[in-house]
């Protein structure tokens, strides 16, 4: 299947949203107005991308500027955040506007085929800004191959050499998860539990905000990491109840009733924490290739605006969670 991917090096400005659609000649729109607000950074040497999967992460209809504005001033936390691009396919952007979430670079993909086009063009940018940096690390910078689950049993079904890329696929995925974990281990590791940035970044350079819950992005995410680059991967990873409706017991019900359906309440917070233990977020595949992680939660309303992060959670925490919303 043919893929126009377009390469996009230009810097987004933060008073300008950027439209580019791939798949369709690269037509660009123009849009927003207004600068985007970001959370001065104490570490203005760290450079910050975000890579946002707005089919796995969406936000309601109206919501997009200021979901997008709570998701770049979390990144500014980590560094100074270069650029922020978002992609998704024509069905999702006919849903919403991401032309009203300014300073954000947007990839429109004509996912017309296999369906795994988002995936491939977020996971060729997070590759290009992984090898930006391999001359100063002296990481390798051989060609990256990506492949989502469902291409591999797409691929079973129609029996083209289906065995043979599976099996090229898992080697490609040890790899680097291989390389990963060695990065990792030589990095330094003495930090205190309420030094959470400091935590995550372990004094890298370069950090790459993934706004996602799919498990098809760990290898690209242990790419990163193996050219050393900080990892910090954004999403819905609690599923934090909307309604009593459907809990089981007594207390449950009341404890979910009790947490009201907006703001960070004291009774909320301990859900949070209550659904990450039962979850145990350290076994989680997608965390487990990542250096931090960001508790998202889609559903409940800040300020009005459904959509913000409320927690924070690094290897050292275990399976806790620390609270990151103000």
């Amino acid at each position: 299947m043919k893929r126009h991917i377009e390469a996009m090096t230009a810097r987004a400005r933060a008073s300008t949203s950027t439209t580019t659609r791939v798949g369709d000649g690269g037509r660009r729109r123009r849009g927003g107005g207004g600068r985007a607000r970001v959370v001065a950074s104490s570490s203005a040497r760290v450079v910050v991308e975000v890579f946002w999967d707005v089919d796995n992460l969406c936000p309601s209809d109206g919501c997009e500027r200021e979901v997008a504005r709570r998701l770049t001033r979390a990144a500014s936390a980590f560094g100074d955040v270069r650029r922020c691009r978002a992609f998704a396919n024509e069905e999702t952007m006919s849903r919403i506007s991401l032309e009203r979430a300014v300073g954000v670079e947007t990839t429109v993909v004509d996912a017309s085929g296999m369906g795994d086009d988002v995936d491939d063009a977020l996971a060729a940018a997070a590759a290009a800004f992984a090898r930006e940096g391999a001359e100063t690390t002296g990481a390798e910078t051989g060609a990256f191959r990506f492949s989502t689950r469902r291409r591999r049993r797409a691929m079973e079904m129609e029996a083209v050499a289906s065995e043979e890329a599976e099996t090229e696929a898992t080697r490609e995925a040890a790899r680097w998860s291989a390389r990963a974990r060695d990065a990792r281990s030589a990095l330094p590791s003495a930090y205190a539990r309420d030094e959470t940035v400091e935590a995550i970044v372990r004094g890298r350079s370069r950090v790459a905000v993934i706004v996602t819950s799919d498990n098809d992005m760990t290898t690209v995410m242990d790419y990163l990491s193996s050219h050393g680059v900080a990892v910090v991967v954004i999403g819905n990873f609690a599923n934090v109840p909307r309604a009593a409706g459907g809990m089981k017991t007594k207390t449950a019900k009341t404890r979910v009733k009790s947490m009201g359906t907006s703001g960070m309440t004291k009774e909320y917070w301990e859900v949070v924490k209550r659904e990450c233990e039962k979850r145990e977020l350290s076994r989680l595949k997608l965390l487990q290739s990542c250096d931090g992680a960001l508790l998202f939660d889609p559903n409940r309303t800040f300020d009005d605006v459904a959509g913000e992060i409320v927690g924070v959670w690094f290897p050292a925490r275990g399976s806790g969670i620390g609270r990151w919303y103000g």
